[in-house]
């Protein structure tokens, strides 16, 4: 079962705090060798608004149990999304476990 997870809030074109998941260790998946990846939507099959992965450093994995969103820039359109976190194990499992909704608040202060 995913568990649920609410991102904390973030002001659009913000920077981000970061946030840094452990993965249970009683399923004994380790995370060597693995791909994981991040994508927000606005609806479940609607299309990706954006997207963390370790291709560009805006998500890491940290060995054996840990993946983390280092801070950073978010550009997003205010408003409520949803996103999960799927990893696919060497040897081709896939696992998703954690997603929830992040929601993008305005900004009233343009600089």
């Amino acid at each position: 079962m995913i568990q649920n997870y609410n991102l904390p809030d973030c002001l659009t074109s913000n920077t981000f705090e970061g946030v840094e998941f452990i993965l249970p260790t009683s399923d004994l998946w380790d995370l060597y060798y693995a791909y994981a990846k991040i994508q927000i939507r606005q609806s479940a099959g609607g299309p990706v608004v954006h997207e963390f992965h370790p291709g560009n450093g805006s998500l890491i994995i940290t060995q054996p149990h840990t993946i983390t969103i280092p801070p950073q820039k978010i550009d997003i359109r205010p408003g409520t999304y949803f996103w999960d976190l799927r990893i696919r194990f060497v040897d081709h499992r896939t696992k998703t476990f954690i997603g929830g909704k992040w929601t993008i608040l305005p900004i009233i202060t343009r600089i």
